[in-house]
């Protein structure tokens, strides 16, 4: 319809080259250069057509969660004739990922991540011209 197709002609125009924060806090000026459409951009240009992003497959949302977790000190296992059969270990935080439906420990911390699948995409894009 001629909200879509206005999405779709705003989409073309979201196209830019970005870099992932967290690979510019790694690598710096090293990070690699991606091209493509910021995912929160995609989904505030239907916002602003009065349609819901989550309803078409281009678009994509994941919500996980993460909590610490303490592992506790490993001592040294070895077998009888000396051998390490288990590394000794020091008491250590870990960070755990759950998603799905797994049971989430309490005090973990939700997080989403936004994607888009760029054949479909295209495909929305193409169909507007």
């Amino acid at each position: 319809d001629e909200a879509e197709k206005r999405v779709a002609l705003a989409a073309k125009s979201l196209v830019r080259k970005y870099r992932w924060i967290d690979a510019v806090e790694k690598k710096g000026d090293d990070a690699r250069i991606h091209v493509g459409v910021i995912a929160q951009d995609l989904k505030a240009a239907f916002e602003a057509e009065g349609l819901d992003a989550h309803r078409y497959g281009m678009f994509m949302s994941n919500t996980y969660w993460m909590a610490d977790e303490t592992l506790p000190a490993v001592e040294e296992e070895l077998d009888e004739e000396g051998n390490v059969i288990t590394e000794a270990k020091l008491e250590r935080i870990v960070q755990r990922v759950y998603e799905g439906n797994q049971e989430v420990p309490e005090g973990a911390t939700e997080h989403v991540r936004l994607g888009v699948r760029y054949p479909e995409l295209l495909a929305f894009i193409i169909g507007a011209l």
